[in-house]
């Protein structure tokens, strides 16, 4: 089934968003930087636009396409890439996680995999919460820098206990296997996770999706061209969108540049609940 045209143009605000921070990101040349969401966009925009707001998602804190679709303000995300002393994470000794609850979304850090240790502990969360009744959870993790054989563990023990949990993986193409779904393909992502949601809604057993990932793709191209050939949107309002979005990474890096840092260990108040929950 195809995306109604409000969350169609919204998936191509938000990857386009998403274009612009992470050119600003990279322009920047930061060591620290980590670019994994500059070739998962599209899937991270699927996956978290198909999500109900009382399903989970479990997540690298640096996904940020994901968190954009989720609601999470692009000035956050700015000052997590540009300045993190001053980030979700903090810089932290031993910060692991983070619970961004107005967004529903647990933002794992940089262990490889943490991601699949966390998702079953909150599906066990949505099982036993009469209020989030039908609610999943959904890991997206990088399936190449996650441990071999943690996710089928994952998924054997949350079908022994029958959670509700969904695992989204993304894989280059060429390991990505059979059946996997288009990871560049925002709407392909968006259907596949809508139809896994509702199978499991539907007391279907835990499941996985592979996304893959092809070398060079641009989403953002792929969904422009898209809407351009159904008459949802227009070449005047394509460069609105551009725009805006630029204006918004401008004034997202230039609030972080004149926000006094924190040192080293120190913690954050209240960081991500007011931030995200915003």
């Amino acid at each position: 089934m195809t995306p109604d045209p409000f969350t169609r143009v919204s998936m191509l605000e938000t990857l386009i968003l998403e274009r612009c921070h992470q050119r600003a990101v990279l322009s920047l040349a930061n060591p620290a930087d980590d670019t994994r969401s500059v070739q998962t966009d599209a899937a991270g925009v699927g996956t978290a636009m198909a999500m109900a707001m009382h399903d989970r998602l479990v997540v690298h804190h640096r996904q940020s396409a994901a968190l954009l679709a989720r609601g999470a303000g692009i000035g956050d995300l700015v000052a997590e890439r540009v300045a993190p002393a001053r980030g979700w994470i903090g810089n932290r000794p031993g910060a692991l996680y983070r619970w961004a609850a107005g967004r529903g979304v647990l933002l794992t850090s940089t262990l490889a995999g943490s991601e699949l240790s966390l998702v079953p502990g909150v599906a066990l969360s949505q099982k036993a919460s009469r209020p989030l009744a039908g609610g999943v959870a959904v890991a997206l993790f990088d399936a190449a820098a996650t441990p071999r054989g943690l996710a089928a563990e994952t998924l054997d023990s949350a079908r022994e206990c029958q959670l509700p949990l969904l695992l989204v993986a993304t894989a280059p193409a060429a390991h990505a296997g059979a059946g996997a779904v288009d990871g560049d393909d925002v709407e392909a992502v968006y259907h596949a996770v809508r139809e896994a949601l509702a199978a499991l809604r539907g007391g279907s057993r835990a499941l996985q999706l592979t996304l893959r990932l092809a070398p060079g793709a641009d989403a953002v191209a792929r969904q422009t061209r898209r809407l351009l050939d159904a008459g949802i949107t227009s070449p005047g309002e394509l460069g609105v969108m551009h725009q805006r979005a630029q204006a918004q990474v401008t004034a997202a890096l230039a609030a972080a540049a004149s926000t006094p840092d924190v040192p080293l260990g120190a913690a954050p108040a209240a960081r991500t609940e007011q931030r995200l929950a915003a």
